[in-house]
């Protein structure tokens, strides 16, 4: 019988080569959570005997972390993601004012010097291609279309405003 352990939505299986061995590290790992468990009041762990769960590719590292967060009570762990996100803070905190502003402008300059790059044929040639590729559109369409999209927005329209109306 193969034995796996869901601990906190994290799947347990020692890398054993040998069942009697993986047998034998199972149950000292589930003793071992089962104790850590109980001792701080917490209750999400269970046993599957799946084959699927057992042939899931875990790594041993997973296992050790996972017991970890078991046993870790809620405020450690709020605790925890606090101090990280501090130390965010601190690493934004650090920069200097003028750091992110530059990092701003050198972004802004890169797309205005490749604007500056094109010369102004090219880009009344983007323009004019661009304005000629819609013109074409609203040529192949009838009458009858451009009057049922209108009607369609219109109504559009009209239902946002009266959404917004109720809303508030």
């Amino acid at each position: 019988m193969e034995i796996v352990l869901i601990v906190s939505g994290f799947i347990l299986q020692p890398q054993h080569k040998q069942k009697k061995k993986l047998t034998n590290a199972i149950k000292t790992v589930w003793k071992e959570v089962e104790l850590q468990c109980q001792f701080h009041g917490l209750a999400h762990f269970r046993a599957v005997e799946t084959p699927e769960h057992y042939e899931a590719p875990w790594a041993k590292d997973t296992e050790c972390q996972a017991l970890i967060r078991v046993v870790e009570t809620p405020e450690y762990y709020h605790a925890r993601w606090t101090k990280d996100t501090e130390r965010h803070a601190s690493f934004r905190a650090a920069e200097a004012p003028g750091h992110s502003q530059a990092r701003r402008t050198k972004h802004t300059e890169r797309h205005a010097s490749a604007r500056a790059e094109e010369t102004p044929e090219r880009s009344q040639v983007r323009h004019t291609k661009d304005t000629e590729s819609h013109a074409s559109v609203r040529a192949a369409e009838t009458s009858d279309d451009s009057q049922r999209q209108s009607d369609v927005n219109t109504r559009r329209q009209s239902e946002q405003r009266c959404v917004f109306t109720h809303n508030m």
